[in-house]
């Protein structure tokens, strides 16, 4: 244990030293990367060598530089790394594998893009190697990652929500516009976390708009939730979404009332004099959430202040009437630190 320990220690020392050689400005790797010039002297010759350039690289590409600094990280791995991630990707030891994937991905090997997609073809694939699979494909911006997510080779075993936020947030702004375009062929999951990773990469394309404006009609009350929420957060609807809207929530109360939140949201990001009238109503509803919601965005209109004024004076429901004063209260304060 001793002799191991004194060699681990020994090991760990000399890929410090060289990884501190390594980010010289004036270094064989620094002068490729930020420069272009190459070098033979790049080239491990050590085991422990190939371990700390490997590290280096990974580091070198997480804490950012240009774009072309970037691609010839890359490019780098792929030409020292290539043929040994080839032969790791069928070693036994599953954690070897799923490193190398991670390594391959992060490195963009699409050289090595065939043996990846080979994997998927073992029906025992372990679902760990699978999602890193789906990752690397990701990472490749390949189209096949679509089909897979659609299933249209194969169902995908049950993925989390958090595992399909990780694939789709990697996709280009291309793909996922083509996904748009396969809404309908996608299971539930899919569909929910698509629409939330489009609101939050801020995507604003007319296709996104069509598809949130036609789920504001949806039958399934999750899905019109959501629409609502990723149209607040695109602040513009068409002429003929802004009339529906109107015309849906003339009747609010038969709504959940995660749905009468946001439906009050998007009156406030998107004035229409007409919406005001609602939002009147909506301030007495019964949950309070819903009132302050509404509350929030009556001030957000031009005459908003007199408007919340009048409604704390002259409001039937008294809740209404308390919810009015709490926001010109709020608003009062927000102007008084500003």
């Amino acid at each position: 244990m001793i002799a191991r320990k004194w060699l681990w220690n020994k090991r760990r020392n000399k890929i410090a030293a060289w990884s501190s050689l390594a980010s010289m400005p004036d270094s064989p790797i620094e002068r490729y990367v930020t420069k272009g010039e190459t070098s033979r002297r790049i080239s491990p010759h050590d085991p422990w060598q190939w371990h700390a350039l490997e590290a280096y690289l990974t580091h070198r590409l997480r804490v950012g530089g240009t774009q072309v600094e970037q691609e010839r990280v890359c490019h780098l791995a792929e030409e020292l790394f290539g043929s040994i991630y080839r032969n790791r990707l069928s070693n036994r030891k599953l954690e070897v594998r799923l490193r190398t994937l991670a390594h391959i991905g992060l490195f963009r090997m699409k050289g090595l893009g065939e043996e990846v997609s080979a994997i998927l073809k073992d029906k025992r694939i372990d679902s760990e190697e699978l999602l890193a699979t789906l990752r690397v494909l990701a990472a490749f911006q390949d189209k096949k990652l679509l089909n897979l997510l659609l299933g249209v080779y194969r169902p995908l075993p049950p993925l989390s929500d958090h595992r399909y936020r990780q694939l789709l947030m990697a996709l280009e702004t291309g793909l996922l516009e083509e996904l748009i375009d396969r809404f309908d062929m996608g299971n539930d999951l899919l569909q929910r976390n698509l629409l939330d990773v489009l609101r939050t990469r801020n995507i604003r394309t007319e296709r996104y708009l069509a598809l949130i404006e036609r789920l504001m009609g949806s039958p399934s009350d999750e899905l019109r939730i959501r629409a609502l929420k990723a149209a607040a957060g695109f602040g513009y609807m068409s002429q003929e979404a802004e009339n529906a809207h109107l015309a849906r929530y003339t009747n609010w109360r038969q709504y959940p009332w995660e749905e009468r939140l946001m439906a009050a949201r998007l009156m406030g990001e998107v004035r229409n004099a007409d919406y005001q009238k609602l939002l009147e109503q909506m301030i007495g509803d019964d949950r309070y959430a819903v009132r302050i919601e509404a509350a929030h965005s009556i001030s957000r209109y031009s005459n908003g202040h007199a408007h919340l004024t009048r409604i704390a004076s002259l409001h039937g429901d008294r809740y209404a009437r308390e919810t009015a004063e709490e926001m010109l209260e709020r608003r009062s304060y927000e102007r008084n630190v500003e």
